[in-house]
């Protein structure tokens, strides 16, 4: 949730399309979206940020990436990979309204 601590008040914009994942900043001012992060580290480790789909926790506080190995949850200010679950072919998930509890399914 750094961004909700952001001195500029913007907001964040996820954009995930044909292979690339990126996060900008919408700043009205800037009269275009900034890139924050865009799996830079990880295209320099020659790794996948994300596999197929990625999606935000309902507080802001994580990023899901989808692998098929299972989930990835990134977070903070420099999208740093927090913790990686393991659930073969996973296509959905679930976050606790509180960001406690997760729910994977692959069904």
């Amino acid at each position: 949730r750094d961004w909700l601590a952001d001195k500029k008040c913007r907001e964040q914009i996820l954009l995930r399309y044909q292979a690339e994942t990126e996060i900008y900043w919408h700043d009205t001012l800037a009269g275009a979206p900034v890139l924050c992060y865009g799996g830079e580290r990880e295209k320099a480790q020659k790794k996948v940020w994300c596999d197929w789909r990625v999606e935000w926790s309902p507080q802001g506080s994580f990023i899901a990436t989808f692998h098929q190995q299972g989930i990835a949850l990134w977070a903070g200010p420099e999208f740093t990979k927090k913790m990686r679950l393991p659930h073969h072919g996973v296509k959905e998930i679930l976050f606790a309204p509180n960001e406690e509890f997760i729910i994977l399914w692959n069904g």
